[in-house]
């Protein structure tokens, strides 16, 4: 295990905010996303608004501004808009105004009213709360607006402890009210505004922001954890809402309460959930840090766990812990997304049940019509592209479950949000499409004209591109690397379709297989289309197979081909042309005709692995892994009807070759085609081993882990890279703890070790025999990529991360360690940061001397040749590559395609002189966007400004000083340099001296948890709450 030590560090330099008003950025982005149009931003809820009488509809949020649906009107908001409201004419122009709280920056102004009509920023603020990272470094970060309302020309809001009452017109705050804790919620009232905090109390505030009342309705809950005690934690005040004027809160102990809104008091209450105990004890537990209990927060799955909605006079409608990704889980005992009917007359339950398959991250329902039925709509799962939604009645009683094809997000945790509107239905997906529903929730159209691009895979020269629209794959292109287009293939539109399907390119030939399923009017499948694209000729061709046809019950019919997996197969009939394989269908290479099915199956098989083809007939042969013996089957093809023989080439098992249903296919060593595979065995002191198997033979090629399994999760990889340069591909070995071997994929021996965790506590343990067999586990977390060649010796270094536990040093932190391509030794290592950031994957840029790491805040781009980090942008990066324009492509988590400019934003001066006399540094710089430097000394924060002139003072000595530009949009460029302080005279060493002093005496302030927060950033036990 990792040794958890934190060495607080104080820095003898003063750390200054400075900021002036940030104006909106008119440059070119430096990230550009590959997608075409605007796509909307699914974590804003669309909203039907009216600005005027001419300007009225559905208005949505796209990535820089707020949309209106089916016009060209829109309100530029410079980001992302999280939440927005319409209010009155704020500026005269004749058009009503919006009040929006933005996706901004830390540090930049997130809270704005804007004029509809000419997109000015009438009034800009933000709420900034202060916190201090591990090193000391005192960082500002923007508060979270929660909760947004507009009565009688007034806008409430709430942010962390605050309720907050502004006069849009006159400007100014009417009243900042600040509670005990986290308030989340509010109604407003006539005469009065009502709020839910996590302390489990209600405040009651008047319209001039005095406390009227302040009750508790929910008790602290107690639990007694194991070897620490019993600890008690604050429950929340959920969600409020007002029905015929009666007031409603849900409680985290699952309670819905009918509350006097003069008095705060409980007039009547009913549980909700009977097994809430349970529930609590498990969500809370899990929310713990450092064996201390905290609250349930914004980051929590549990957050805002019952949510209400009036869906008739007298029945409320109450969810819960809608977003519990714990679900996919197996055998969570968490509670399930529900829906409780609540009947108001008697505050009794009506109806209950639970949603037993849901997998979304967030989502919500409504109520509505359905084939003329008053229903509750909820979407449930996202998988295979196919959004599924139930569909109740008042009565809890399952109606329909209907299937919408949104297509494949990229995402594992998908925000699915449904919206209530004139026309139907608003559904948002990610931040990816969003469509228009009818009443009967069938698609009527995408809500903008958008197309969301994708990777294929990249080629030496260009880059394969999906383009997706309204949720189909419709267009299939080939980038260069300079980023024009060489080939476009564009779905057929002769027949209704889904667009591209089960895409597969196929390096050997060049080709791309794909599938088109042609579609009938109430979208039923009728045909699978077999699509070859050439890329060699840039011809595309387009073939459907008819099965069958004749007569049924008078009626004539034609069954066409229907499948979901589509690739090469071998040549059968010999014309030169492969057949194709459409999931276990054999069709004609050339006239595209059904001939036979192929099913690589015979008498007496248990469990058959591919081998490859090794009897040269162009089809696979099968290992047999029996219950006595393994044995190899030739395929043997008679036309296009192929079949498997048992030959003689088999292994008996012995006392040492035991219990091989766990056997695997590890992948092609030789570059021969043919796959290794690996079983289970045992060693002279009986502990269990994996043996490599030659197909060809089925000789053991060598043995892995031959001491014996220790079954501490160790792993293995096949990797692509070939370490000592003898035609076979090696074998990355992951011990599960830290330690990683590079086994030769000739003999099995290690070639050489390396550790993403580097300290003196590594024990060795001996392997001894189990209980259990421990399966053969393949999983590609090897942490080590292939860069290039650095001393020019013709082979590819090789890099990895690694953290350095020296506690007794000065010498601790996260290195990247380059390997020599050739001598497999350490060629150089270099320290990136004195934090662990081991935990995330390193990228290799393709083409260029860079690397890209995460920092826990930033995906920073490193040069490794000339050792300084030069940029950063804040997407979870995949994969990367250098195009010819000087820009890079970068390929997101999300599989988001962004071409990105990580050149230097910035111009400085000042710096020519790299000694400085007397400590005083004064430096300006030049750029054409609006953005924010921070100067880092040794890592430590010294100053953040938005002036461009920035002075300092430093003490005598060596200065590493880093400039770094972050313009607000994704990017942050960076300049790396050292100074030289000189000594200065007796006195002023003495004034240094006496900083010291004082900084010292305050270093407690430093050396807390994580993150110490300096009151009022809604944020207890280090989570973000």
């Amino acid at each position: 295990m990792k040794r958890i030590v934190k060495i607080c560090l104080v820095t003898l330099i003063l750390c200054n905010v400075n900021f002036k008003d940030i104006k909106a950025i008119t440059s070119n982005s430096s990230l550009v996303s590959y997608n075409e149009g605007k796509v909307i931003n699914a974590k804003c809820l669309g909203q039907e608004i009216v600005l005027s009488d001419d300007l009225q509809g559905l208005m949505v949020s796209s990535d820089d501004s707020l949309l209106l649906v089916n016009s060209d009107f829109k309100i530029d908001t410079e980001f992302p808009v999280k939440d927005f409201m319409v209010i009155d004419d704020i500026d005269q122009d004749g058009i009503r105004d919006v009040f929006v709280y933005l996706d901004s920056e830390d540090n930049y102004d997130d809270i704005k009213i804007i004029s509809a009509k000419s997109s000015k920023v009438v009034y800009s603020s933000k709420h900034t709360y202060e916190m201090f990272d591990e090193k000391g470094n005192k960082l500002i970060k923007n508060s979270k607006t929660r909760s947004i309302n507009y009565s009688d020309g007034i806008i409430y809001y709430i942010y962390d402890y605050h309720l907050v009452a502004f006069d849009p017109v006159k400007q100014e705050i009417i009243f900042d009210y600040e509670d005990k804790d986290n308030l989340w919620k509010m109604v407003v009232l006539k005469d009065r505004i009502i709020a839910g905090n996590q302390l489990g109390q209600i405040i009651c505030l008047d319209k001039h922001g005095d406390l009227l009342y302040r009750n508790s309705l929910v008790n602290p809950y107690s639990i007694n954890i194991e070897y620490i005690g019993k600890q008690e934690v604050n429950l929340n005040v959920w969600d409020l809402i007002e029905i015929n004027g009666n007031i409603y809160v849900t409680l985290e102990d699952s309670s819905l309460c009918q509350i006097d809104k003069q008095t705060g008091n409980i007039i009547k209450t009913v549980v909700l959930n009977e097994n809430i105990e349970s529930v609590l004890s498990k969500n809370l537990q899990d929310n713990s840090m450092y064996s201390k209990l905290a609250p349930t927060g914004l980051n929590d799955y549990d957050f805002m766990g019952y949510q209400m909605q009036m869906i008739s006079q007298d029945l409320l409608l109450v969810s819960s812990y809608f977003g519990n990704m714990a679900l996919n889980q197996n055998g969570s005992d968490r509670e399930k997304p529900g829906i409780y009917l609540v009947d108001l007359n008697d505050m009794s339950v009506k109806a209950k049940f639970a949603l037993e398959n849901y997998n979304l991250q967030s989502s919500n329902l409504v109520t509505g019509k359905y084939q003329n039925q008053d229903v509750i709509i909820i979407p449930a799962s996202l998988n295979d592209g196919k959004l599924k939604v139930l569909i109740y009645d008042f009565n809890g009683s399952l109606l329909a479950q209907n299937e919408i094809l949104v297509g494949e997000t990229g995402q594992e945790n998908n925000n699915i949000q449904l919206k209530k509107v004139s026309t139907g239905y608003l559904l948002q997906v990610n931040d990816s499409f969003s469509w228009l529903l009818d009443q009967q929730l069938k698609v009527t159209g995408n809500v903008l004209e958008s197309k969301i691009a994708n990777k294929i895979v990249d080629l030496d020269d260009g880059t394969l591109v999906t383009y997706k629209k309204d949720g189909k794959i419709t267009e299939i292109r080939k980038i260069a690397l300079d980023e024009s287009s060489l080939m476009s293939f564009s779905v057929s539109s002769d027949y209704l379709n889904n667009g591209f399907e089960a895409i597969n390119y196929i390096a050997k030939q060049n080709h791309i297989l794909a599938l088109v399923n042609e579609i009938n009017n109430v979208n039923q499948v009728i045909a699978s289309h077999i699509i070859d694209i050439d890329l060699n000729s840039g011809k595309i061709n387009d073939s459907k197979v008819l099965l069958d046809k004749g007569y049924l019950d008078g009626k004539y019919y034609e069954n066409y081909l229907k499948g979901a997996k589509i690739d090469y197969f071998s040549d059968l009939n010999n014309d030169g042309s492969q057949e194709i394989l459409v999931d276990d269908y054999l069709i004609d290479g050339v006239t595209k005709t059904f001939k036979s099915y192929y099913q690589p199956s015979f008498e007496g098989m248990t469990m058959a692995l591919e081998t490859g083809d090794i009897n040269n007939d162009g089809i696979t042969d099968l290992i047999n892994l029996g219950e006595t013996e393994m044995r190899l089957y030739y395929s043997k093809k008679d036309g296009y009807n192929i079949s498997y023989e048992k030959t003689n080439i088999f292994k008996t098992y012995d006392k040492k070759l035991l219990n091989n249903a766990f056997g695997k296919v590890l992948g092609d060593i030789d570059g021969d085609g043919i796959n290794e595979i690996v079983i289970n065995g045992y060693n002279d002191n009986k502990c269990q081993n994996y043996q490599v198997i030659n197909c060809k033979d089925l000789t053991m090629k060598f043995a892995l882990m031959e001491q014996g399994v220790l079954d501490y999760g160790e792993t293995f990889s096949l990797s692509e890279n070939d370490f000592n340069h003898d035609g076979k591909k090696d074998i990355i070995f992951n011990h599960g703890d830290y330690l990683f071997d590079v086994i030769s994929g000739q003999d099995g021996s290690v070639l050489f070790s390396y550790t993403s965790f580097e300290s003196n506590l590594y024990s060795s343990d001996t392997p001894v025999p189990l209980d259990n067999i421990v399966e053969f586990k393949i999983n590609d977390d090897s942490k080590i990529v292939a860069i290039n060649d650095l001393d020019d010796d013709g082979f590819n270094e090789y890099g990895y991360l690694t953290y350095l536990d020296s506690y007794e040093h000065d010498d601790y932190g996260t290195f990247l360690v380059i390997i020599d391509g050739n001598s497999l030794k350490e060629l150089k290592r270099i320290r990136l940061s004195k934090e662990d950031y081991t935990d995330n994957d390193l990228v290799a840029v393709k083409g260029q001397n860079l690397i890209i790491y995460f920092d826990e805040n930033i995906q920073q781009i490193y040069d490794y040749q000339d050792e300084q980090v030069v940029a950063g942008v804040k997407k979870k990066i995949k994969s990367a590559k250098a195009l010819t324009n000087g820009r890079l492509l970068l390929e997101t988590d999300d599989v988001s395609l962004y071409s990105f400019d990580f050149q230097c934003d910035f111009k400085m001066t000042g710096l020519n002189n790299n000694e400085v006399s007397n400590g005083d540094l004064t430096v300006k710089y030049e750029s054409n966007k609006n953005g924010i430097m921070s100067v880092y000394d040794q890592g430590e924060l010294v100053t953040m400004t938005t002036e461009n002139t920035i002075s300092f003072k430093m003490l005598p000595g060596d200065h590493q000083l880093l400039f770094s530009y972050d313009d607000g949009h994704g990017k942050v460029t960076h300049l790396q340099t050292t100074i030289v302080v000189e000594k200065s005279g007796m006195s002023r060493y003495m004034i240094m001296i006496l900083m010291v002093v004082i900084l010292l005496g305050s270093a407690g302030l430093v050396m807390g948890p994580k993150y110490y927060l300096i009151k009022k950033a809604g944020i207890k036990n280090g989570k973000d709450n």
